[in-house]
């Protein structure tokens, strides 16, 4: 994405110029990022695979703090969806001000600001930051995405209850041992 355009874009509050367009900048994709939580009106819808769940919390841990600090001002909503394990349980319950719902196996990742526009972050193997990011505003792909999160947060259970089954399974493994 050239300078020109990431400008119109940012001035356009992300609504124009309509695009879809895969970035390699990793730089660019950061300041994306940054630059579009500090705007939105709404909420975020994102879901939250392994390996970007990994990146945010190793090379985005500010902008987090930053994130949480909107959601509480502004009364941002932001539901997100993650695969919970007893190896990250611990920092997903650090989210404080997020809606969390959980699948199991979840192989990708891409976040919904404000209904206008997309991003999927693409790593590619051994890689622990993005290597390429699709963004849209297009409303068409927009619109397909906020289906597909629907149809995902409507199968997702919710953290407390993902909570209970991983105690369980510490439970169980624990006794397994014991004996």
């Amino acid at each position: 994405m050239d300078d020109l355009t990431f400008r119109q874009l940012k001035e356009s509050k992300y609504h124009y110029p309509i695009l879809t367009e895969v970035m390699f900048e990793y730089d660019r994709m950061l300041e994306m990022v940054f630059h579009s939580m500090t705007i939105i009106e709404y909420g975020y819808d994102t879901v939250w695979d392994a390996n970007i769940f990994n990146f945010i919390r190793k090379y985005f841990q500010e902008g987090m703090d930053y994130v949480e600090k909107l959601v509480k001002q502004n009364g941002i909503r932001i539901r997100l969806i993650v695969e919970a394990t007893l190896e990250n349980i611990d920092a997903i319950d650090l989210l404080k001000y997020y809606e969390v719902r959980c699948l199991d196996d979840i192989k990708g990742n891409f976040g919904i600001f404000d209904n206008r526009a997309y991003m999927v972050c693409i790593f590619h193997r051994d890689s622990d930051k993005p290597d390429q990011t699709l963004w849209s505003n297009s409303k068409e792909l927009v619109e397909k995405q906020k289906i597909l999160f629907e149809k995902m947060w409507n199968i997702a259970i919710p953290l407390s209850t993902r909570r209970k089954e991983l105690e369980y399974e510490k439970r169980i493994s624990q006794m397994k041992l014991i004996l």
